[in-house]
């Protein structure tokens, strides 16, 4: 009898522990759910404010008709003397150049909308640290960008999606 009592208590034990347990479980699972949409609309919100600051969006350029432009699918390539990744370089003849990212790769659960960041600098300086770069923009997907450089060589790095560089002077852009 008093075995069944001890077998009973145990069982009831056992039920009471899983119910908790599956309580908790739920709990934790819909925290992270809810952790996860204020993540992502954290992430629309500065996207949104950081797009908001870059410089004005240009008409397409050249009336269309652009003299010079290169395409660049993939903005890095691995270096095969040392096997580190370097972003793509191009040369430019000097005066107003125009970039547009395109193709821009999404990642349906963290979408952080048709945004992306494009920092270019001096060719010969290291890209990795973000100070070394002489221009930083937060852009839209498929509209142009006006930026100024003068003559000479330089990286460009964008954290997502391919990118179009156009110069209305001939010979103005091209792939270093």
């Amino acid at each position: 009898m008093n075995s069944n009592l001890d077998n009973e208590k145990s069982s009831r034990t056992k039920k009471t522990i899983k119910i908790v347990l599956v309580a908790l479980g739920t709990i934790v699972v819909c925290g992270f759910l809810y952790a996860g949409y204020w993540y992502y609309q954290y992430a629309q919100l500065f996207k949104f404010l950081e797009t908001a600051i870059s410089e004005p969006r240009t008409p397409v350029p050249c009336n269309g008709n652009p003299a010079s432009k290169i395409e660049i699918t993939n903005p890095f390539s691995v270096d095969p003397t040392n096997g580190e990744v370097v972003p793509s370089e191009f040369v430019v003849a000097g005066g107003d150049t125009f970039v547009m990212v395109k193709n821009i790769n999404s990642i349906a659960v963290l979408d952080l909308g048709n945004t992306a960041t494009i920092r270019i600098g001096h060719h010969g300086q290291t890209w990795k640290e973000q100070d070394n770069s002489i221009i930083n923009l937060n852009v839209r997907e498929e509209e142009y960008y006006k930026i100024t450089l003068d003559a000479g060589q330089y990286w460009i790095w964008i954290d997502r999606g391919g990118i179009e560089i156009v110069s209305c002077t001939p010979n103005g852009v091209s792939m270093l």
